[in-house]
Order: structure tokens, then C-alpha cells, then sequence
């Protein structure tokens, strides 16, 4: 039988990844610089979204410039926005031949190897080179920040397993700790009647 493609199936694959990184919150409660760490690296991608947004924009006007200029080149690269994406990110990771603009019919193939190269340059060199030199700038001033945010969420997780209002102190400890007080209890209630 044919294996029919499912938009859902993909859909729960991919969903794997977020939960994935949401374990990471559990073992980040308890060890504090394994929960700095985790924190930090939770800041700092907050803080790239300015980097991101700027990266699509100009993407996007290289992507339409060339796809506009050289769909005509063989090979496909540009003949549809996810062709003309995914022949810039090769460009980027330098596995790009710079030859597919020798056959340009359009246009000039000299124009698409100067925009390419404009391209490669400007993400290359300048974009990811300010995003690692922001993330080295903010590194200790995140760091620091994501130690009170740990203090501050394990405050509150503690605050909201804590059974203050309970009528018994016999019943604060938590499970399974708490059978030790069912254990003890019949004690405690022996004692108490006897106090009256």
C-alpha cells in the first residue's frame, strides 16, 4: 500500500523537539548551575529575535532579486521561493558553485555572482559575526540574570509545594516522604486526644 504523506503526522513529529526542551526544566530545578545554564541560554535566544527578523528581511530581498533575475538558470535553483531559499542557505554554508550564473539567459550571469557574493558576505561576515559578539557582550550580564531567575523560580516552586495552610503539621512533608506521618500517625492522634 502506498504511504499517503499526513500534515497531523508531521505536526506530532515536529512537536517533539519543544517537549524535548521542556525536560530540561526538571533537572534544572534541582541543580542550580545546570538550571543558570539552561536560563541563560533561554535570555539570550529571547534576545536574538531583533538578529532573525533582519535575517528574513534581507533574505527575502536577495531571494526575490534573484529568483526574479536568473529563474531561467538550469538546474532549478531559483524557479520557486523554497528553490531559491534553499540555494541561498547553500550559498551561505559554502556548497555553492558560483558557475549555474555562466548559462543565465535573462541577465547577466556576472549580476547574480555580485549579488550572490553580496549575499554571502552581508549573512557570512557581517550578520552571524554581530550576533556572536552580542552574545559574548550579554554572556555575563545574562548569566547573572538567569542566577536570580533560578532563585526566584525555585522560590516559587518551593512557596507553591509548601502546605502551610494545612490543619496538621503531620501532613506538610511531601510524597513519599508523607508515609512516614501516615506511619506516626496514629501517635500523634493518641497524643492529642491525651493533651485534652
Amino acid at each position: 500500500t502506498p504511504v499517503v504523506p499526513s500534515f497531523a503526522h508531521a505536526v506530532m513529529c515536529v512537536s517533539v523537539i519543544p517537549l524535548c526542551f521542556g525536560l530540561m526544566r526538571y533537572p534544572a530545578g534541582f541543580n542550580r548551575q545546570f538550571g543558570t545554564i539552561v536560563l541563560s541560554i533561554y535570555l539570550i535566544m529571547k534576545s536574538l529575535w531583533p538578529f532573525a527578523v533582519v535575517f528574513a528581511v534581507t533574505g527575502a530581498g536577495f531571494g526575490i532579486a534573484l529568483s526574479g533575475m536568473f529563474y531561467d538558470v538550469a538546474g532549478d535553483f531559483f524557479i520557486n521561493p523554497s528553490e531559491t531559499f534553499r540555494t541561498l542557505f547553500d550559498a551561505m554554508n559554502h556548497q555553492y558553485s558560483l558557475a549555474i550564473f555562466d548559462d543565465a539567459g535573462l541577465q547577466p550571469g556576472v549580476m547574480g555572482v555580485v549579488l550572490t557574493t553580496i549575499f554571502i558576505a552581508w549573512t557570512v561576515i557581517v550578520l552571524i559575526n554581530t550576533v556572536v559578539a552580542h552574545v559574548a557582550s550579554m554572556y555575563s550580564h545574562t548569566s547573572q540574570e538567569a542566577g536570580q531567575m533560578w532563585l526566584f523560580l525555585k522560590s516559587r516552586d518551593i512557596q507553591q509545594h509548601m502546605l502551610v495552610y494545612e490543619k496538621s503539621p503531620m501532613a506538610m512533608l511531601p510524597a513519599p516522604l508523607n508515609l512516614i506521618t501516615v506511619a506516626v500517625l496514629p501517635m500523634h492522634q493518641i497524643y492529642i486526644w491525651r493533651a485534652r
